[in-house]
């Protein structure tokens, strides 16, 4: 069971679907650069924040990651990404669990960061099919926008 959910999670996270009603409720708006959507996709519901934290409901602070979707039943309180490497022969780590050491946005070349409020640092929903083409009957607005310029992958080809 563990690795079923494992194995859906990680699935998930691959696909993000997003509703955007933090965004849209003005949520995290004294919050430099925050920006939650929740993730409902296959049979797990949680929420995805763009500071690296996921599965904390960022309405309420509580639990917020639900399966099987719709059950009510959390299975986890919060988690989040964690990084640690050497740099000179010196451990380094940052984490997002219960606080986060991160924002929104990209390292500059000057090694300052970027500003976290820009717009396109935020959580983008594409799918296969979706058309960057607003005359198109599968135009998406985010695919339209993917922010390769910053870094985000592309396909080989360049694609999204």
């Amino acid at each position: 069971m563990r690795a079923k959910l494992a194995v859906v999670f990680c699935l998930c996270l691959a696909n993000l679907a997003s509703t955007g009603a933090c965004q849209k409720a003005g949520l995290f708006a004294a919050q430099t650069g925050r920006h939650a959507v929740l993730l409902d996709a296959n049979d797990v519901r949680t929420w995805v924040i763009n500071d690296g934290t996921l599965g904390r409901d960022p309405l309420t602070g509580n639990a917020g990651f639900e399966y099987p979707a719709g059950s009510g039943k959390t299975v986890v309180y919060v988690t989040g990404l964690w990084i640690s490497g050497l740099v000179s022969g010196e451990v380094r780590t940052a984490c997002a669990d219960y606080q986060t050491e991160f924002q929104a946005g990209q390292i500059l070349p000057t090694g300052v960061p970027a500003d976290p409020e820009l717009p396109s640092y935020r959580i983008y929903k594409i799918r296969p099919g979706d058309s960057a083409d607003p005359a198109s009957p599968h135009y998406n607005a985010e695919y339209a926008e993917w922010p390769a310029a910053h870094g985000v992958p592309t396909n080989p080809d360049g694609s999204r």
